[in-house]
């Protein structure tokens, strides 16, 4: 099973949403949003999730629409 945080911004509500990716279920699983000016703490909350979950954090990945973006590194 392939899963990874990412952080993406969604500039619609001005804010960067943290995300579990899990390939296999082909989703994204919000897990905390972040006002826009909380970029740093939003960062730092992602690495700590995936340094917990034993996972990689892959950083910001594209703008939100709220649609699945998948991350394909096979």
């Amino acid at each position: 099973m392939k899963a990874w945080i990412q952080t993406t911004p969604d500039f619609e509500y001005e804010v960067i949403d943290v995300y579990l990716g899990i390939k296999s279920m082909e989703t994204l699983i919000r897990l905390e949003g972040f006002n826009d000016e909380e970029w740093e703490e939003a960062t730092r909350f992602a690495e700590e999730v995936a340094t917990a979950l034993g996972i990689e954090y892959i950083g910001e990945v594209g703008e939100a629409n709220h649609e699945v973006e998948w991350v394909d590194e096979d």
